[in-house]
């Protein structure tokens, strides 16, 4: 009886909590990450989720603030590391609409493919998303992409409006050599074929 196994008494009130006197937890810290295109507007604290509290009450009430971190704080933010500073400061500018500062700070700058997916994905801009689709996780300079995404939309466009015109020449009873008059026999040819599939 008298040899130590190890084991040690636990008393009444440790036994009840589960908690012994000499028990250390670690601290949890929630951070509330708001990338809204607005200014946080919700309670900021427990105090501001109640209902009317009695005043009487009001010393009684452990209150808790949150720990809110909005993207649109961005300039107010010190961030050490880079790919968390530039995603703050890029999707609060293109919030703000910013676009020209955002073309003379990170014109040239080569970021990292998955930056460039998130920070399309929180502004919801397909552009930046499809770029992130066809880059396929390698590098991104920034501001080169846009220019050559809207650049190619902008031959899309081009072309588009080429063969609808055509299409709307044929429909018209313009004859095939006017209309080579002014376009490419290719895309005349390009016409007919999506005359076609409708």
């Amino acid at each position: 009886m008298g040899k130590d196994n190890g084991v040690r008494a636990v008393d009444a009130d440790e036994f009840l909590s589960g908690i012994k006197k000499d028990d250390r937890f670690h601290p949890i810290i929630n951070i509330i990450l708001y990338y809204g295109e607005k200014e946080w507007d919700g309670p900021v604290s427990l105090k501001d989720m109640m209902v009317d509290m009695p005043e009487r009450f009001a010393n009684l009430f452990a209150d808790y603030e949150i720990n809110l971190v909005q993207m649109l704080d961005s300039g107010r933010l010190l961030f050490h590391n880079e790919d968390v500073r530039i995603l703050f400061d890029v999707v609060s500018n293109i919030y703000k609409r910013n676009i020209d500062y955002i073309y003379s700070k990170y014109d040239g700058t080569e970021v990292d493919g998955e930056l460039f997916w998130m920070i399309g994905k929180i502004t919801s801009n397909e552009n930046m998303l499809e770029i992130s689709r066809d880059k396929k996780g390698e590098s991104v300079v920034m501001c080169e992409a846009w220019r050559e995404y809207y650049d190619e939309a902008r031959r899309d466009g081009a072309k588009s409006a080429t063969l609808n015109a055509i299409i709307f020449m044929i429909k018209y009873g313009i004859s095939k050599k006017d209309i080579l008059k002014e376009y490419s026999e290719n895309d005349y040819n390009e016409a007919l074929s999506k005359m076609a599939a409708k």
